[in-house]
């Protein structure tokens, strides 16, 4: 019988058998579960900068902001996705800017989502590897994750 356990120098033991047993499980449920999660964290941190920073979505009498939208996450053909945005029906036309288009709040402009999606990607990725590593979105409290 094949020796599956090593004592290191440093005395520390590593048996393989239990990752092993359940990297299985981990790859495909908890992974893509949290990734649906990360996901829409993200989703949510994309419609917060697109409130918060400019070019601001625009904004005179809330109706916009207030129309906020994270669909369910999509996992399909090895891909995922996430529609996020502003559920209006101008929410399209006022985000390609319309010439001669006055904007009620100073800062407001087009493209105010898919600057953000630009200028932010790295973060928001990481907002998703975040949440996949610990089991919930970063700075809510409850400490690391235990592992599932």
């Amino acid at each position: 019988m094949a020796q599956t356990w090593k004592t290191l120098k440093s005395g520390f033991t590593f048996d393989p058998g239990d990752f092993k047993r359940r990297f299985p499980d981990i790859t495909k449920n908890i992974i893509p579960a949290r990734a649906k999660d990360g996901l829409h964290f993200a989703g949510s941190l994309l419609l917060r900068d697109a409130i918060k920073v400019q070019p601001y979505a625009p904004h005179k009498m809330g109706d916009l902001w207030r129309s906020q939208t994270i669909t369910p996450v999509v996992h399909k053909d090895g891909g995922w996705s996430i529609r996020v945005g502003f559920n209006l029906a101008y929410a399209a036309r006022l985000h390609e800017a319309p010439d001669g288009w006055k904007w009620t709040l100073v800062g407001s402009g087009p493209k105010y989502l898919s600057t953000k999606m630009e200028l932010y990607k790295d973060r928001y990725m990481k907002a998703v590897a975040d949440v996949i590593r610990l089991g919930r979105p970063p700075g809510i409290a409850g400490g690391e994750a235990k592992a599932a």
